[in-house]
């Protein structure tokens, strides 16, 4: 299965044992909403985040170089 661990765009946080950032630009802050893509925001108007588990698949994953 694809999951974030054996992604190009996913990268290990350092004092956590299992999740990671994406840095795919289909995850966006905000707008615009790319047609397959998946839109995040905050309530305090500051840039948000996201993090995922090394097990999370995803449509958008490519193999690592």
């Amino acid at each position: 299965m694809n999951t974030c661990k054996t992604c190009r765009y996913w990268k290990r946080i350092e004092d956590r044992e299992w999740a990671g950032d994406c840095s795919n630009k289909k995850f966006v802050y905000d707008e615009p909403l790319p047609k397959d893509g998946l839109v995040y925001w905050d309530y305090e108007s500051y840039q948000a985040g996201f993090h995922t588990g090394e097990d999370f698949g995803c449509i958008h994953w490519k193999a690592q170089p």
